[in-house]
């Protein structure tokens, strides 16, 4: 499986997953992206990600609204930090990252608190899903 093509499966999880979150709101979808953007942890996310919201806006989106993503480098700033202000956000419908399994548990449950979607690319952890299991 290519990048891209993971990256389009993660995109379209979160689309399927926040439709109900998603609701009647403006035209424009905002999804929260979290993830290392710059440094030696970069994972080289928003080139796939540019080229699944182009193909899903040139599509007509979802429901006639177009996506754009709402980017947060956490590799300048703490996880908890950029968590806290995406979940509170109330124009960010979805969230996209974390990388890593430790920052997904420090996060995921203000994420849930908001009553936010939240779909990490590559958090793997079993401890991740034993934690939110119930």
């Amino acid at each position: 499986m290519t990048k891209s093509s993971v990256w389009a499966s993660v995109l379209l999880l979160v689309f399927v997953l926040c439709g109900a979150a998603c609701g009647s709101s403006p035209a424009t979808i905002r999804i929260g992206v979290m993830l290392p953007l710059s440094g030696p942890n970069a994972v080289g996310s928003r080139m796939p990600l540019r080229w699944a919201a182009d193909n899903v806006n040139a599509a007509g989106g979802i429901d006639g609204r177009h996506i754009t993503f709402v980017y947060r480098d956490i590799a300048r700033q703490p996880v908890t930090t950029v968590a806290a202000s995406l979940a509170s956000d109330s124009s960010i419908a979805a969230v996209i990252g974390p990388a890593d399994s430790g920052d997904a548990l420090r996060v995921v449950s203000t994420f849930y608190r908001a009553h936010k979607v939240i779909v990490s690319p590559s958090a793997t952890s079993a401890d991740l899903f034993r934690a939110f299991s119930s």
